[in-house]
């Protein structure tokens, strides 16, 4: 197989491994013995079942995408090693059921986390509060998930959250009115007559208008045109 010829390959910065429709699973070899790798990306190769543990031996990672992996069903546990990684995407991994409690929590320099269009995500990591490096957060298409982690509060360095189609969503993020450094505010509702709650189940906008100031926010319903409110001052209203 190709991935086996290139474990030698030690001095690798970019591995994209991509439309591999028979990998059941990668070497660990393959990842153990590139240590200088910066960006992995893992796409298409939906019979994916598992990641090796030596992943967690890519300590310069700075970049990890994982996309249409369908039978991908967990992360491995080394990923808390990956001191480095600043962006972290997983996309259409429709068999991860939760992400790892401890792995998670441990990414000390993670700026950009990112997952989409999971279907069985139920959870995320209860370590979650301890990224306090992680500036943008996009969570879309995850029906199963009902809420955030507790201590989103203490995301001290969160600029944008984006929440779209996730309908088990009934409110925001409790603690999320205590991050000060929210400038760019995303949700989505099914329709315009939805309530979505803010914290305490006080309607949505009043509270957001109350509690942030903002430089964007975007309001999405579905089957309608976005809204997008662009807010110069603390109590702007909807354009």
């Amino acid at each position: 197989m190709i991935l086996k010829s290139i474990e030698n390959l030690s001095y690798l910065s970019i591995l994209a491994i991509e439309k591999i429709p028979e990998l059941f699973n990668l070497s660990g070899g393959l990842l153990a013995n590139n240590p200088l790798l910066t960006s992995l990306e893992i796409i298409s190769c939906p019979k994916l079942c598992s990641l090796p543990s030596e992943l967690g031996n890519l300590t310069a990672l700075k970049s990890l995408t994982i996309r249409w992996c369908q039978e991908l069903s967990s992360l491995p546990q080394g990923l808390q090693n990956l001191k480095a990684l600043e962006s972290l995407e997983i996309s259409d991994c429709h068999s991860i059921v939760s992400l790892p409690h401890d792995g998670i929590g441990s990414l000390s320099s993670l700026r950009t986390l990112s997952i989409e269009n999971c279907s069985n995500l139920a959870s995320l990591s209860k370590s979650f509060q301890h990224l306090t490096s992680l500036e943008h957060l996009t969570v879309m298409y995850c029906p199963s998930l009902g809420s955030l982690p507790e201590g989103v509060q203490h995301l001290s360095a969160l600029r944008s959250l984006t929440i779209l189609s996730c309908p088990g969503f009934l409110s925001l993020p409790e603690g999320l009115q205590y991050v000060t450094t929210l400038q760019c505010l995303e949700i989505g509702i099914l329709s315009w007559s939805d309530r979505v709650a803010g914290v305490g189940g006080e309607p949505c906008f009043a509270w957001i208008f109350d509690n942030f100031r903002l430089s964007i926010f975007k309001i999405f319903a579905r089957g309608s045109k976005s809204s997008q409110c662009t807010l110069t001052h603390h109590n702007s209203r909807l354009s």
